[in-house]
Order: C-alpha cells, then structure tokens, then sequence
C-alpha cells in the first residue's frame, strides 16, 4: 500500500491551498489507512490534522518539510519523542538564530534515536 508522506496544507504559506478536513476526508474516500502532513518549516496544522484523522479512521502521520538555505530536509516522527524532536527542531527553524551546522547537528542527534524516521 502507499502512502501520501509529503503533503502540504494550508498552514505552508503561499505553498498549498489544502484544508486539513478537506484532506483526511479525501483520504478516507481514497481508502488510506494513514497519511501524513509535512508543512514548511511549521507544524502548526498538527494538533487539527491528528484529530481529524482520528475522527476518521485515519493513521496520522506527523512531519515536516525543512527548507533552510539550500538544504531541504523531510522529517516524520515515528513515535511520540520523534513528535517532541520535531517540535524541537521546529523552533530552531522558527527563531531564525540557527546556522547549518547547528542543524545538521541536531538533525543527526535526534535521527540517531530512531524515533524519526
């Protein structure tokens, strides 16, 4: 079976158009049993995607699209201290006081705990 693991929402700004609840209901018609969401550099849709998938019947998958500099990275949580090092990583992004080697540092460190996958 495939899954959609690079899907971005609305809350990628001037990237997609997609509604959460848009989404996880075409999922659901198309017959997924899981799908994840990796917004840009953000994760704010996350808490509204993981209830509509639940509501649905839907394994949600919880990630994010880095783009920094030239670098792109995607990233999905592969449990629950997965979900917290992307929060991490994601506020990293966000404050915008972070260098490349800064990242790929943290990326490596979290990435060596498989809890990403």
């Amino acid at each position: 079976m495939l899954y959609a693991l690079d899907v971005k929402t609305s809350y990628s700004m001037l990237s997609s158009l997609i509604k959460i609840d848009d989404l996880t209901e075409k999922a659901k018609e198309l017959g997924y049993f899981s799908l994840a969401i990796t917004d840009t550099n953000n994760m704010f849709g996350t808490y509204e995607f993981y209830l509509s998938c639940i509501k649905k019947g839907i394994k949600p998958i919880i990630g994010i699209k880095l783009e920094y500099n030239e670098n792109k990275f995607i990233l999905l949580a592969k449990n629950n201290d997965g979900y917290r090092n992307l929060i991490k990583i994601s506020t990293l992004i966000s404050e915008g006081n972070i260098d490349n080697d800064i990242l790929i540092l943290t990326l490596v460190r979290t990435s060596t705990c498989s809890d990403l996958f």
